[in-house]
């Protein structure tokens, strides 16, 4: 269902007439590029995904994979609230967050997460990503999609929505006809991305 390419081509970013500006010119860090092929009903009924997964910073062995809604619409990262109560998240704060169901302070956890391509046997990214809970009623309806993971062809659980404040690390194409998405991963990332986090340069 998914495919992973690393591309980086230097010719395509240099410009050849200003000679004195290529001299001077850094090329750009790698980037990692997850395809990821759906149906186009899935697509247009639950959304882009990623294969990802989530885990307890403090204990590596409390870890959940899936997938991870990619939502421009989200401002910050949210997971269902039992995937934090499995996993055990920890909580670091609070965050006041409008949502469908008005505005609320909402506790704010702190997950390991990876984004994988869908054989998973390579992390793209690695990052701490603070996430709230999702908002009323998004664990009931993406409970009912049968999401087939394609390494394992076993049901795999959409865990949560990727935000903008880790959206803005990426390059996104939404295929409709195609039924592909394709998130562009620039690196280097920081270590820690979320809302009210102290991002290092």
């Amino acid at each position: 269902m998914g495919r992973l390419h690393v591309t980086h081509n230097p010719s395509q970013n240099r410009i050849p007439w200003r000679g004195a500006f290529n001299a001077l010119y850094r090329e750009p860090p790698l980037t990692a590029i997850v395809t990821t092929e759906l149906t186009c009903d899935t697509l247009r009924m639950v959304g882009p995904l990623v294969p990802s997964s989530l885990s307890n910073p403090a204990q590596a062995s409390l870890i959940m994979t899936g997938y991870m809604l990619v939502d421009t619409g989200a401002e910050v990262g949210c997971i269902r609230p039992d995937v934090a109560t499995q996993l055990s998240l920890p909580v670091i704060g609070h965050q006041g967050l409008f949502a469908v169901d008005g505005l609320n302070d909402r506790d704010k956890y702190q997950a390991q997460f990876k984004v994988f391509d869908d054989s998973r046997e390579r992390a793209q990214c690695d990052v701490l990503y603070s996430v709230v809970i999702t908002p009323p009623g998004f664990a009931e309806y993406v409970g009912q999609v049968d999401i087939r993971d394609s390494a394992t062809k076993e049901p795999s659980p959409i865990m949560g929505v990727v935000g903008r404040d880790f959206l803005e690390y990426c390059k996104l194409t939404y295929d409709g006809p195609a039924g592909i998405v394709r998130l562009e991963i620039i690196a280097p990332l920081p270590t820690a991305i979320g809302w009210g986090v102290v991002i290092p340069k």
